[in-house]
């Protein structure tokens, strides 16, 4: 995990500690360096996770051979749950600043839902061992509710590759200053390139 500051293990097991100890299919994970935001954007882009995964055995099918859809969506749960909490409790998401893990943790399951997903699968994924990487691509409050436009793609060590879009709802987590009616929000990038690089 090269260019990546280690998320802590007491953060991501209590991130995977809802899933069944076969399902905990993230192995490692960090948050990466911290990237520059296209002109006129928000730096959003700066927040990223990357995540080690290991399938060796499916929790509800036979062997397939090859890394599928309901796994994509259970990685992309658990890169997402650890790189969020992660992010959360280093208050370098504005709108959650002040939210602490065990919070996080009480509204894990309950108020962080995916509104839209999509994926595709342009070749074939060893499940025994791949990679995952995570973005947070575009943030917006309304009211009491986070949404992120995320952006998740798999892939090993032969050439396989699956990516996806997603929308994430963070609801009833917003603090009260960062509430708003609707707005759009980013994040501090000095901050983060800091967080990104250290320990």
């Amino acid at each position: 995990m090269e260019n990546c500051r280690p998320i802590e293990r007491s953060i991501v097991d209590a991130m995977l500690s809802p899933y069944k100890e076969q399902c905990r299919y993230l192995k490692q994970a960090g948050v990466e360096s911290a990237r520059a935001a296209p002109p006129a954007r928000t730096p959003v882009e700066a927040l990223s996770g990357f995540g080690i995964f290991s399938i060796q055995e499916s929790c509800y099918i036979q062997d397939t051979g090859h890394f599928n859809s309901v796994e994509f969506n259970i990685c992309y749960n658990q890169l997402a749950y650890v790189t969020v909490a992660d992010l959360t409790v280093r208050n370098l998401i504005g709108p959650m600043q002040g939210v602490t893990l065990s919070e996080f943790r009480t509204k894990q399951l309950p108020n962080m839902l995916i509104a839209n997903f999509s994926s595709t699968f342009k070749r074939s994924i060893d499940a025994r061992l791949f990679y995952g990487r995570f973005r947070i691509e575009r943030l917006s409050v309304r009211k009491d509710s986070l949404y992120m436009r995320t952006h998740c793609s798999f892939f090993d060590d032969n050439g396989g590759f699956s990516d996806g879009t997603v929308l994430l709802a963070l609801l009833n987590i917003v603090r009260g200053e960062g509430r708003s009616a609707r707005r759009e929000v980013g994040v501090d990038a000095d901050r983060v390139a800091v967080a990104a690089s250290t320990e």
